[in-house]
């Protein structure tokens, strides 16, 4: 518990960071005139959520206190990043498309970019799959792996991974991923 509260901390640190440097950041490399011009979202911890999404009309971006990133500071500022890129107006859908943030693999790239001109170190692939596999309590129906290296990719829904894996590679040592339904849990 006492993690959790010092990464609470860090990250309301983090969130006043990010309310000065972020929108300059993001219109550098964006060069979009569509962006808000400043970050002026509040950073609300809410007990009761397990997740963390920008809510735009109230201002604000919600972090669930009972949250597995909040066990590691480095994926709970990702995670705190990626929010606050939204509330600046980038969004997952087409409008964006030059950013390519509706892509899991650019939108990871993206804020890890933005992470290191912060100074801050992102978190290794190995720490945001190690959160992943704490999530085993929810009913994962399919995974995508690497047969090479053994990585592993757990999706709820029959996504464009699970249904076309050839079409991607792993991000460790380069190979064509495949995907199977898990067998279920009795």
């Amino acid at each position: 518990m006492e993690r959790r509260e010092a990464t609470e901390q860090q990250l309301r640190k983090d969130h006043e960071l990010l309310r000065k440097r972020l929108p300059d950041l993001l219109f550098k490399v964006l060069k979009n005139p569509e962006l808000e011009d400043e970050l002026d979202h509040e950073l609300v911890f809410r007990p009761d959520m397990k997740t963390a999404k920008c809510s735009r009309c109230a201002a604000e971006i919600h972090f669930g206190a009972d949250n597995s990133k909040m066990e590691n500071l480095r994926v709970a500022r990702k995670t705190l990043v990626h929010e606050a890129i939204h509330a600046v107006g980038v969004n997952h859908n087409g409008r964006m498309r030059s950013l390519n943030f509706y892509s899991q693999l650019f939108r990871d790239l993206f804020t890890d970019k933005i992470m290191e001109k912060l100074g801050w170190e992102p978190p290794s692939e190995k720490e945001t799959r190690r959160r992943s596999r704490k999530k085993g309590k929810q009913d994962y129906k399919y995974v995508a792996y690497c047969p090479e290296c053994g990585n592993e990719w757990y999706r709820k829904r029959r996504s464009k991974l699970i249904k076309h894996p050839g079409r991607y590679q792993c991000g460790e040592c380069g190979s064509r991923l495949e995907s199977r339904e898990l067998e279920e849990k009795e």
